[in-house]
Formats: structure tokens, sequence, C-alpha cells
């Protein structure tokens, strides 16, 4: 990792690419190089909530849901003792900032780890369903009937990212501690979607699925 110095540190990867497509730091409200040290140690978390999505969906398809239910639990005690960690060690987060600060390391290994033991804890589960993952060369023909779906949910993940690239913009020029403030805000309102819809819906979906199926609208 290489460093250079206007003013400030920045890191000459592709990370400091993202920092600045999400964050305006124009106002000063906004640390870039913070976030450009955090980016490097949680981007690696995409792979892994990838993972946790795939296992969860093949879980779910089998009638099982205690592994994925508990799976967040685990990664929010991975993540409490991340800060409680954090919280022990002595001093501040460097100024300028430096990825290999003891404070920017615990905090951005700790919670990426959260993610990686949400994901791999999975795999015991799946295992004992007789799961087994195998190579499928070619293009397979079921594809085709969700190539229409595909495209919808493509432009829903391209507009909900350009929404969110001008939502974080406009949060870290407004004020300090924007995205954490509008964050906070936005889990407060979700929390009953989440707890009542999103697990009434987990348990219920592949039993809509499959009468969709065989042609059981009804």
């Amino acid at each position: 990792m290489t460093t250079r110095t206007k003013g400030k540190n920045s890191y000459d990867h592709l990370a400091p690419l993202f920092t600045r497509l999400y964050v305006d730091d124009s106002t000063g409200r906004a640390n870039a190089d913070l976030a450009t040290a955090f980016a490097y140690l949680l981007l690696p978390e995409i792979l892994f909530y990838g993972l946790f999505a795939l296992l969860t969906a093949i879980l779910n398809a089998k009638h099982i849901f205690g592994p994925t239910a508990w799976a967040p639990v685990v990664n929010n005690v991975v993540v409490i003792l991340t800060i409680g960690l954090y919280w022990v060690l002595p001093g501040d987060i460097a100024d300028p900032v430096r990825i290999t600060d003891p404070k920017i390391l615990v905090l951005g290994i700790g919670t990426t780890l959260g993610i990686v033991v949400q994901s791999v804890m999975l795999l015991p589960a799946l295992r004992r369903t007789g799961f087994r993952f195998r190579w499928n060369w070619g293009f397979d023909a079921r594809l085709k009937e969700f190539g229409g779906l595909a495209l919808w949910v493509l432009g829903y993940v391209a507009i909900s990212q350009i929404a969110l690239i001008i939502q974080n913009r406009v949060l870290t020029a407004a004020a300090t501690g924007g995205v954490a403030i509008y964050s906070n805000a936005w889990l407060l309102f979700q929390l009953p979607y989440g707890v009542i819809g999103v697990s009434l819906l987990t348990a219920i979906m592949p039993r809509l699925s499959r009468a969709a199926a065989d042609g059981d609208h009804r």
C-alpha cells in the first residue's frame, strides 16, 4: 500500500475511488481518509454477504431456518466483542489517518470477521442436508425463465445505487456523522418490518414458490 501527502494522507488503490464516489468532504464534515482506510478492511465483506445470501436461499428451500436465524446473532456477538476491544485500547485514531492504526484494524477486521463467521456457520447445516456443490458448465435453460426478472432486478440495483450515492454525498456534506445519524434512524423505522415482515416472509416463501411452480395460484 502506498501513501501520498497533499495536506492529508490518501491511499492509491481502488478503495479511494469508492470513497470519492460516496463521500463529499468539500465541507470538511467528512473524513475521506478514514473512510478509505476502513474501505480496505470492509470491502471483502461483499463476498461473504453474497455467500450468506446463497447459503440462506439453499437452506430456506429445504425448510431449514434455524441456522440462518442464529447466524446474525453470532455476528452481533463478534461485533460486540470488537467494540469492547476497541474501547479498552488506549488513545484515539491517529491523525493523519493510517490503516495500520490499531484502533482502525480492530474495528475493520473485527467487523469483517463477524460477517465471515455469519456465513461460514451455515456450512455445517448445509452439509447435514446432504447438499454438495458441483460445477454445472454451460448455460442452464431454466435461466431463460429468469431473464426477464433479472433485467428488473439489475435495474432496481442500478437505481438504488444512484440514490445511495446522492444520499451519502448529501449526508457527508451536510453534517458531521450525517451517515451514522441517517443509518440509525433508518434502522429504527425498519425494525418492525425486519422482525415481523422479513421473518414471516422467509418462512413462507419456499411454500409460495412451490405452489406457484405447480400452478396452484389459489
